[in-house]
């Protein structure tokens, strides 16, 4: 009776919403919630870490995906490129093409023979990949252009019908033709329609155009040109993977800045402020992943850009779960706080009673929050005892970034984030100083260990309020890397006097006797390295004060002395046999080095090192097994030349011993296909000639060089040849004879015998049969 009247009291109690309110007890209502609301609160955070991991790792899987698709596009990119210009190389260099382009007007018709054996030859060059949509060999003084399918004998005639530029008007296709005044050049991407037929109708297509200037002797005026059409689709489903095809953008661009290609985003990016590498950047309000490659070979630098949308789009399902799961869980709290407060129930407070009395035994607590406040305190104290382990943690991964910044290792946008951020560096500068120990008086410490507790100590003392990061190399030497305002950077006095203070602490506490050698102040971590080497170098020069700022020169000089264009000089000139050429390059390059002034070490190193890969990589495309000098820091710069160079003459020698042998048999082969194919009575200099894919000249300075002979007459005197053997040892008829030695007519047979043996065949048969049977 009891329980059906406080079932019905508890029903008739929702019919008036103010009575209803008013019967809610708020203490056990914030009570209960707020316990419950702590205990939704940790459970949330193995939630939270949960997402975070899965965002971390889906981001890290993309980011190398995508990375490593952009540097295998751009590798692909760059042996098409140097694949095309390789192969524009060859033909200009062969005599059909040589022809063709010094021709001023149309071209004569016995040449046409030689356009159609370019075209052939250009054919036989191997066809491109897919990334190339077209390519086209055009000649600028006889508007004639060879493709692989056509000839054009009218530039204009290929422009209008199969090849239409909307955007480019006749003369600005000619322009970007043969205006350009380097040997590989980009233009941003066109728009072009283009069939194989004038019966077809146009298709559309965006390319990007690769010139290939082939200039003159003068080097400045091009009289050919290869244009290789890059299919920009084909490009970027090479260079970006899924996840930039699906929420990214790309950008190619030339190292001036010029954007060739731009795919999903429509407004100019700044790709100086973008690193090599990868990089995070806030772009739109967004922040976004940007992967950077650069090619100083060819000039290009590929930027790709991965919004975080492209992340949380992935693990929407994970992020969509765990906000229904917490908001459930808030939801039921919620009404399970007002029924038990609106009931005034016991089981809540028994509940808490229970937990605090597991909690606390021989200390009871008056109410929830003093149990929660306890929680929290014991909380903290089993923190504290983490705290050395996360400390020694952190200082572990300070000393690996800067051991990394400082070797010059590759390192992405992560590492160098990471590393401003663990040492707290905000400055623009930064300098390197490097610190050794003197050697009478690093042995007053019992232990070589003791000076870098030292040195930490005197640095917390006297580098109050600066940003800087130590590394320890063993026990005698150590890098600090000095985080500098742009006022500081300038200011040589303070920092010279920053370090004699804190050398003078060395001393004064430890005992130890230091020198310090500073770098000069740079303004990218990507030249940490180089100013590590500018303080070792300062600090073994440093003066009675301990103390050295470096004074060389602050220009990267070794690049410019022998860049890429000097090494693919020195790998052509090896190649081609040019023992002068080479002589004079390497001239050239003593009195670069000279000029240079005061050259250092590390320049030296770099240089002759640069050197001798072009020498081993010509070695290697020789299969020579000639041994290549290794590289002695003790020699002087002359002496390194001379090793060098020495090495490039004796590969320059075998070269031309490899060319002499293959000219040789190449000539001999060509004297031996005359032999066994004299009785082919189509056979002629020009059949030979396009046999061995040479010209007709070279064919008669061949056959004059090797026999002594005129090409028909040493053709006519193995026939002839052939035809006394036929006479003397057969009974064929002479009628038959001329036929089977290669003759065309029996007429030109009976005056070519004639002219030789004075005689006619027959009467020559009739008197060696005489002869034979009458012998003296």
């Amino acid at each position: 009776m009891s329980t059906s009247f406080k079932l019905n009291s508890f029903i008739s109690s929702f019919k008036s919403p103010i009575s209803w309110m008013r019967k809610i007890h708020k203490k056990t209502f914030v009570q209960f919630f707020g316990t419950y609301l702590i205990l939704v609160l940790v459970m949330a955070s193995p939630l939270w870490s949960l997402y975070s991991a899965t965002l971390s790792s889906v981001k890290e899987s993309i980011v190398k995906e995508s990375f490593s698709a952009v540097q295998k596009g751009c590798a692909l990119l760059e042996k098409e490129i140097l694949n095309q210009h390789s192969t524009a190389i060859f033909l200009r260099r062969n005599d059909d093409f040589i022809k063709i382009a010094r021709a001023q007007e149309n071209i004569p018709p016995d040449q046409i023979s030689g356009v159609l054996r370019a075209k052939k030859l250009f054919i036989n060059t191997g066809f491109p990949s897919d990334l190339i949509f077209g390519s086209y060999f055009a000649f600028k003084y006889n508007n004639l252009v060879i493709s692989r399918s056509k000839i054009f004998t009218d530039m204009h005639n290929l422009n209008k019908n199969y090849l239409q530029t909307p955007s480019l008007s006749y003369d600005e296709w000619l322009s970007m033709l043969f205006g350009n005044k380097e040997q590989i050049s980009f233009r941003e991407s066109l728009v072009v329609y283009h069939r194989e037929a004038i019966s077809m109708p146009f298709v559309e297509a965006e390319v990007i155009p690769l010139i290939i200037s082939l200039p003159l002797e003068n080097y400045t005026v091009s009289d050919s040109a290869m244009l290789v059409l890059f299919d920009a689709k084909a490009l970027v489903k090479a260079l970006a993977a899924e996840a930039i095809l699906e929420g990214g953008f790309l950008y190619i661009v030339r190292d001036s800045g010029d954007v060739l290609y731009r795919y999903n985003i429509n407004e100019d990016l700044n790709p100086s402020e973008i690193s090599t590498g990868i990089s995070q950047l806030t772009r739109g309000g967004e922040n976004t992943t940007f992967l950077k490659t650069s090619d100083s070979q060819l000039g290009l630098s590929v930027i790709a850009g991965i919004p975080i949308s492209v992340y949380t789009d992935r693990i929407s399902e994970v992020t969509r779960s765990l906000l229904i799961t917490v908001f459930g869980f808030l939801l039921l709290g919620l009404l399970l706080a007002l029924f038990f407060s609106f009931r005034q129930t016991r089981p809540i407070s028994e509940l808490i009673r229970t937990v605090n009395d597991l909690h606390s035994p021989f200390e009871k607590t008056s109410n929830t929050f003093d149990y929660i406040r306890d929680s929290i305190v014991q909380l903290d104290l089993n923190g504290k005892q983490h705290e050395k382990q996360l400390r020694s943690l952190r200082e572990g991964i300070k000393i690996s970034l800067t051991e990394k910044i400082l070797s010059g290792r590759l390192c992405d946008g992560n590492d160098i984030e990471s590393f401003l951020r663990y040492n707290q560096m905000t400055e623009p500068f930064f300098i390197v100083a490097c610190m050794t120990a003197q050697d009478d008086s690093a042995t007053q410490v019992e232990e070589r260990a003791l000076m870098s507790m030292a040195l930490d100590e005197a640095l917390q003392k006297r580098m109050q309020g600066r940003s800087y990061a130590t590394h320890h190399i063993g026990t005698e030497i150590c890098a600090l890397i000095l985080n500098l305002t742009e006022e500081e950077a300038r200011d040589e006095m303070r920092i010279r006097s920053e370090f004699l203070l804190l050398r003078s602490e060395l001393q004064s506490s430890a005992g130890i006797d230091v020198r310090f050698g500073s770098s000069l102040a740079c303004a990218n971590l990507d030249h940490i390295p180089r100013c590590f080497s500018q303080a070792k170098e300062a600090a073994s020069a440093a003066d009675n004060t301990g103390f050295a700022i470096f004074s060389g020169s602050t220009e990267i000089r070794a690049t410019s002395t022998f860049d890429l264009a000097s090494a693919q000089q020195l790998n052509d000139l090896i190649l081609l046999a040019d023992a002068e050429r080479v002589e004079a390059l390497f001239e050239k390059l003593s009195c670069r080095m000279s000029n240079m002034g005061g050259i250092s070490g590390q320049e030296k190193s770099q240089i002759i090192f640069a050197i001798r890969n072009a020498i081993c990589c010509s070695a290697a495309a020789l299969k020579s097994d000639l041994a290549i000098p290794a590289y002695n820091d003790a020699d002087s710069i002359s002496a390194s030349l001379i090793k060098m160079k020495q090495a490039a003459l004796d590969l320059a020698a075998c070269q031309k011993t490899i060319q002499e042998k293959k000219i040789s048999k190449f000539k001999d082969s060509m004297v031996e296909y005359v032999n066994q194919s004299f009785k082919d009575p189509l056979l002629c200099a020009a059949s030979v000639a396009d046999a061995f894919s040479v010209s007709e000249k070279y064919v008669f300075n061949l056959f004059r060089a090797q026999t002594s002979k005129s090409f028909g007459e040493y053709l006519e005197g193995i026939r002839l040849k052939e035809a006394e053997n036929l006479l003397e040892n057969s009974s064929i008829v002479i009628s038959s004879i001329y036929q089977q030695v290669g003759f065309n007519s029996s007429n030109t047979f009976y005056k070519a015998f004639k002219r030789v043996y004075n005689t006619s065949p027959g009467v020559w048969r009739s008197a060696r049969a005489i002869s034979a049977e009458n012998p003296q």
